[in-house]
């Protein structure tokens, strides 16, 4: 069910794209970049706290309206960034936003769309394994929004925008290298072999996505400002033994001042 959304986000996005000739001049459709620089926390289990600073974080978007209705994806390819004591643990985090917005009134919109994380961290060192371990993780969820357009001076727009995910789901799979000890007797225990360890913990979270952004004219397309406020937390789910079901798997919390470019195609 998850996937659904992305794949109606998707062929909307296609069919405006390819509408046919006596649309064309009504279906205004732009591809953009901007730089949001990252700063916040990382928090995981047992209390563990990474405080990040000014990561830079490459934001590809596409849009395309059609009178009333538009469709809009963002995507971050995945960015790898360096974190924890003495920048230690190294993170592959991608994210893939779709969402079909509706303007209604003067100038406000409703969106429904989908969310889906792809995150990937490496231990050098970790206490629970011989040596090295690495986690993984994919989570999905619909994501819903309101904002609102407004027009100012010099033909620049404003845009207010709420946003969030009520309900994602995914699992989290971590894999460590483990030595295996065999007895010969008298209580003593010798290492026969290492092998690695895969455990696989299901994971609900919920997010919050707040964004302010100023575009204004600029060659064929808009200069972008804007400052945007996340805060992502995901918990293991009831029932599992293990973390129990109340234990925090991931929290990231991060304020990200943007600037980039739209072209208008």
């Amino acid at each position: 069910m998850r996937t659904v959304y992305s794949r109606l986000a998707i062929a909307a996005f296609l069919t405006l794209v390819c509408s046919v000739p006596a649309l064309a001049d009504t279906v205004r459709t732009s591809v953009g970049l901007t730089i949001d620089a990252l700063s916040g926390k990382h928090e995981i289990a047992e209390g563990r706290v990474d405080n990040i600073s000014f990561v830079p974080i490459p934001i590809i978007e596409l849009e395309s309206r059609y009178r009333r209705t538009q469709v809009r994806l963002e995507n971050i390819p995945s960015v790898p960034f360096t974190h924890g004591d003495r920048n230690s643990q190294s993170t592959r985090l991608g994210v893939l936003n779709t969402s079909i917005r509706q303007f209604v009134g003067q100038n406000w919109f409703v969106g429904l769309g989908e969310t889906l994380y792809n995150q990937h961290t490496f231990y050098p060192v970790d206490f629970n394994a011989d040596g090295s371990s690495e986690q993984y993780s994919r989570v999905a969820g619909a994501s819903v929004e309101i904002g609102r357009t407004i027009a100012l001076p010099h033909a620049s727009t404003l845009e207010l925008r709420l946003g969030g995910n009520p309900s994602m789901h995914g699992v989290q799979y971590s894999r460590g290298r483990s030595t295996i000890c065999v007895p010969i007797g008298n209580g003593v225990v010798v290492p026969s072999c290492s092998v690695y360890r895969v455990s696989a913990v299901a994971e609900r979270a919920v997010q919050v996505d707040l964004g302010l952004r100023l575009m204004r004219p600029l060659w064929r397309g808009d200069a972008i400002l804007g400052i945007r406020y996340l805060n992502y937390s995901a918990r293991y789910v009831t029932g599992n033994v293990y973390y129990g079901d109340t234990q925090l798997a991931d929290r990231n919390v991060g304020i990200l001042p943007l600037i980039g470019y739209r072209l208008r195609l």
